[in-house]
């Protein structure tokens, strides 16, 4: 969980904030696993000093030294860090800024350098900076040694030579995503990995998507693919053949206050999704830790559409699903009956969510309809799980947006 949760930090630090060269990009490992890029120009209304507020806490802005015209990316190195990237307009202006709001500057290997808080630093050169940890106090050290290095090295060695800019470059919306599976969160890889074949080894995939802000949700749009032709092809066939586009049937049930809540439309049941996937085999281990409901076999009889939600302080799914091709009284116990359950005329089992047959239409049916698959993530219940530095601040200057919004193309 704390991991998604500083997936946030990052998407959300970057939506509130926005030189003529790209080589400032080089500071950013070339085998970074994970790279948000935002075009800050492209979002109308922003103002870009808000970016040095939330991330610096600075309110003197005389004077800049950094130049957010230039794309910002955020980013997971290869050693697990995550760290934010920054053009630098005047190394001499950005010092004189830090120094003004009580930052103690180092000197180090022609590099300078201070801690934010107590457990992130931040490094600059001439060209870039950079914001990496999180660390202790006793390895701020060797992480300064390894962010000289990252602000030295040469473009071959740098985020241009990766081939994950050409994929974010692809990205047409002004804030940009690309990861590899094995370096999102748990929760969101094993729903991600519902998309792609079971034999499909997960250190061979990405997801990238792109990012837009609405007035009170963050929405990731995406798909999941391998740079390999091939794999990436198995991967499409295998979505035409097991998986149909979701149709909103259940949209309208969807609350917003839960913890999560999943969308999928399976042509087949379940089994054939998540056989072999063993992300999905913790998770449901995890489920049924002190519960008497086998949730893993409701869930492998099912087919069809499917609204599946884990609600805000509780570890109990409430269900809506299409189809189910075994009676599920064989999966519940009797004392279930005081709860919302059974199954309706049209088919419909449900399960801690009162279910009627009338046509209902939310906010949600133009987000979901026409996608693979759908994961929403109350972002208040997340900091609640998963607090981590900054996240207070960020969600405050984000306007307190509660939902981020996760779809598959």
């Amino acid at each position: 969980m704390k991991k998604l949760a500083f997936l946030f930090i990052l998407l959300s630090t970057l939506i509130v904030s926005c030189s003529d060269s790209d080589d400032y990009m080089d500071a950013v490992p070339k085998k970074s696993p994970l790279v948000v890029s935002v075009d800050l120009m492209k979002y109308k209304g922003m103002d870009r000093n808000v970016f040095m507020r939330s991330l610096f806490h600075i309110h003197n802005m005389t004077t800049r030294g950094i130049d957010l015209a230039q794309k910002v990316y955020a980013f997971e190195s290869p050693e697990g860090f995550y760290g934010l990237c920054c053009c630098v307009s005047d190394e001499d202006n950005l010092r004189e800024l830090m120094g003004k709001n009580c930052f103690k500057l180092t000197d180090f290997r022609e590099c300078k350098f201070s801690v934010l808080g107590s457990s992130w630093v931040v490094g600059f050169n001439a060209k870039s900076l950079l914001v990496m940890g999180p660390v202790t106090a006793g390895e701020q050290r060797n992480l300064m040694v390894k962010m000289v290095s990252y602000l030295n090295q040469d473009a071959d060695k740098g985020l241009r030579a990766s081939d994950l800019v050409h994929q974010l470059d692809s990205i047409h919306e002004p804030m940009a995503m690309v990861a590899a599976m094995t370096s999102l969160p748990e929760l969101m890889r094993s729903s991600l990995m519902l998309c792609a074949p079971k034999d499909m080894d997960a250190n061979q995939l990405y997801y990238r998507a792109g990012i837009s802000v609405s007035s009170d949700y963050v929405q990731v749009d995406g798909a999941i693919f391998a740079k390999n032709h091939k794999d990436d092809e198995t991967i499409r066939d295998y979505q035409l053949r097991q998986m149909d586009i979701l149709r909103g049937k259940y949209a309208s049930y969807i609350d917003e206050h839960n913890f999560v809540s999943i969308l999928l439309n399976s042509k087949t049941t379940m089994t054939e999704l998540t056989q072999g996937k063993n992300d999905f085999d913790k998770l449901f281990s995890a489920l049924n830790v002190g519960s008497d409901i086998n949730y893993r076999k409701i869930f492998d009889t099912s087919s069809g559409e499917m609204l599946v939600s884990v609600p805000t302080h509780s570890s109990q799914l409430h269900l809506l699903v299409s189809r189910l091709t075994a009676d599920w009284h064989q999966f519940v116990p009797a004392d279930m009956s005081e709860k919302p359950i059974g199954v309706a005329e049209d088919g419909t089992f449900f399960m801690g969510i009162p279910y009627k047959e009338v046509a209902q239409h939310g906010k949600w049916d133009a987000v979901i309809k026409g996608k693979r698959a759908a994961m929403l993530v109350n972002l208040a219940e997340l900091q609640r799980v998963a607090p981590l530095p900054l996240l207070q601040s960020v969600h405050t200057a984000l306007g307190n947006r509660q939902l981020m919004v996760l779809t598959v193309k």
